[in-house]
């Protein structure tokens, strides 16, 4: 049963941000009301329908998704009988969609307090099997749907068809598999990378009484021919956020040829994901509370947290740096991302990206001094996180709560959405808002006393180098790696274009040596493109491995 938030009514305006993902039921009632009473009445009348809760013949789900720097991004699915959606006709759907859409992110801007970014899916309910993938019901009380032209027996398998999308990997839905002229299987997704193929299975609840040696049995026909197996435990229905993490640590585990053939995981109510090569998660989807794991698990180091000087250290940070800038308000300045503790790795960004007006802390891993060792790169929710968690993780060789141990901060403190209007969003100009955090971020730099400085993006490049490293540079052996941007890193260049990169392409990797001044010593100094833009091209990939040459050479580090 759905529980009703309070509603505000038309003109309502609110001081405080609207959660969406808690609230999400009101918000669509005024939604399907605004509907109604603008004339969209086959649009209102499926909206209200979902809503009417219970119902056999139409559902409603959201699910938390892609989110711009300052949006929300939420994926509301919208699943009914398909002699309801031919009742409506197929141009009428697209409308119904996209007048849902619409008014979803109108009526929330403007009553709610907060900006979303939605993708509305209206998806009919099957009784067929003719579709491109097998996905053979054996519950004869699950409805299976039709979407992105696949058919899909459940909602978390739609939700990991999303993240492994988000990805651009090449993999196989639901795909019929043959063993012995006879056996038939239909493992969850087949993922093709780096050269290996892995099996995805989803086990949900129906999957806890299984015992580990039945799991083993049937999955025996992969792991025998040396295909890695990836199980993914879940009490209740997956949720995005956690499919891509999901799938960042398969693809971690991939490209670091992990020789476990079959791998059990599971979130732990830390939010940290549990590797057993046994499968003895299964406790964890008939709602037992897990103990600390058995030796069998991957257990990860205990993750960092502050010692009492590392918290007294960045509250006089915070606490000076408002007296100097005059600025009360968190959505007006960021100052770290994660623990500011000693680390072999500091990452430093231009400036927090966001306009302070439309600025909501839900995307935020910590709105206090991340003490409990919450890092935005594992725990939070900003666009550079999958992109940099990948990056650290690849070019270390390190887990999730290693990557909690690198300092990430900016060398702007205040929030802006571009270089072009941060003097429109903070009152300043952007130079005077570099010379104001300069003290500040000297005294991290010297505290962190990294051997690696990472900076995302060319401006941090540009502020860096002159301001904190005035002594000059001497340029490594490693060669600069260019590649030609265009449509912010969406489009796709030609042959043509891809050649003249050589010559003309923006830098996208480039170590340095510098000599910091607040260190007094030599520091390795890699400036990045902006992840963000640049770790979607295809010349990513060779960022990832001269960086781990570079990286792994300036620290030693061996093949583990």
């Amino acid at each position: 049963m759905k529980s009703k938030a309070s509603e505000p009514g038309p003109g309502t305006s609110l001081r405080e941000p609207f959660d969406f993902g808690r609230n999400w039921w009101s918000a669509l009632t005024i939604v399907e009301t605004r509907l109604r009473n603008t004339g969209r009445i086959q649009a209102a009348n499926l909206l209200s329908m979902a809503l009417t809760g219970g119902s056999d013949v139409v559902s409603i789900d959201v699910q938390p998704a892609r989110q711009s720097a300052h949006k929300q991004g939420f994926d509301i699915f919208i699943d009914a009988d398909l002699d309801i959606l031919e009742a409506l006709g197929g141009a009428d759907i697209g409308v119904a969609r996209t007048a849902i859409k619409v008014m979803v992110e109108e009526t929330c801007h403007e009553f709610l307090n907060c900006r979303l970014l939605v993708d509305v899916h209206i998806a009919p309910f099957l009784e067929e099997h003719s579709f491109a993938n097998q996905a053979t019901i054996w519950d004869t009380d699950a409805k299976p749907v039709m979407w992105d032209h696949l058919k899909f027996r459940s909602r978390s398998e739609r939700i990991m068809h999303l993240a492994l999308c988000e990805r651009r990997l090449t993999f196989s839905p639901l795909p019929a598999i043959i063993h012995s002229a006879e056996q038939q299987f239909e493992p969850g997704f087949l993922l093709f990378h780096a050269g290996r193929v892995a099996v995805i299975e989803l086990n949900g609840s129906s999957h806890g009484s299984k015992t580990s040696e039945q799991k083993k049995r049937r999955l025996a026909p992969f792991t025998d021919q040396g295909l890695l197996v990836y199980c993914i435990a879940h009490r209740r229905r997956l949720e995005y956020v956690q499919a891509v993490r999901f799938v960042e640590e398969i693809l971690f585990l991939i490209e670091r040829d992990s020789p476990e053939p079959l791998v059990e995981m599971v979130i732990d109510s830390s939010g940290s994901i549990m590797r057993d090569i046994t499968a003895s998660a299964s406790r964890v989807m008939q709602g037992e509370v897990v103990p600390d794991p058995p030796e069998a698990f991957f257990k990860p180091k205990p993750m960092a947290s502050a010692d009492g000087a590392s918290v007294a250290f960045i509250k006089d940070i915070h606490l000076r740096y408002r007296q100097a800038s005059g600025l009360n308000e968190r959505r007006f300045f960021d100052i770290e991302h994660s623990l500011i503790i000693p680390s072999d790795v500091m990452i430093l960004g231009a400036y927090p990206n966001g306009n302070p007006g439309e600025w909501s802390p839900s995307h935020m891993a910590s709105m206090a001094h991340y003490e409990n060792g919450e890092h935005e790169y594992v725990d939070g929710n900003l666009p550079l996180k999958g992109v940099m968690r990948h990056f650290l993780r690849t070019t270390l060789g390190i887990d999730d709560d290693e990557v909690r141990r690198i300092p990430k901060t900016h060398l702007v403190f205040r929030r802006a959405t571009t270089d072009t209007r941060f003097e429109a969003c903070q009152g300043i100009s952007l130079t005077a808002a570099v010379r104001e955090a300069r003290p500040f971020v000297e005294e991290m730099i010297a505290r962190v006393s990294p051997r690696i400085i990472i900076l995302e993006g060319r401006r941090s490049l540009d502020i860096f180098r002159p301001l904190y490293c005035p002594d000059g540079f001497t340029k490594p052996t490693e060669e600069p790696i260019k590649a030609l941007l265009t449509g912010k890193g969406s489009a796709k260049p030609t042959e043509e274009q891809r050649a003249l990169t050589n010559e003309r392409g923006f830098i996208a990797f480039r170590p340095y040596e510098m000599t910091v001044t607040c260190l007094g010593q030599p520091v390795m100094v890699i400036g990045l493109g902006h992840p963000v833009y640049f770790g979607r091209l295809p010349e990513w990939q060779g960022v990832l491995e001269a960086a781990q040459r570079v990286m792994r050479g300036t620290l030693n580090i061996v093949e583990r």
